[in-house]
């Protein structure tokens, strides 16, 4: 599976404490390796199409057009907020 992120995202993930970073890579890991959309434990985004979220922790990353069959992500957002 092909991860893809927009530059703001590499900017915001810089600024995450690098514990928790470990932890995202791991969870990406998992994610690449998810062969259904059920294996993969995004949640659809209700109201928009083609968006899911991931939680990490206190992070939700976002996430559009996923798709297992095509093998492509592309992250739009991490969440930073702590609450």
């Amino acid at each position: 599976m092909k991860l893809k992120s927009r530059k703001e995202v590499a900017k915001d993930f810089e600024k995450i404490p690098n514990e928790d970073k470990q932890r995202i890579v791991t969870e990406l890991k998992k994610l690449r390796a998810a062969q259904t959309l059920s294996e993969s434990h995004l949640k659809k985004i209700k109201g928009v199409d083609n968006q899911f979220r991931l939680r990490v922790g206190t992070y939700r990353i976002i996430m559009e057009s996923f798709s297992c069959s095509a093998m492509s992500v592309s992250i739009s957002f991490i969440d930073l907020s702590q609450g």
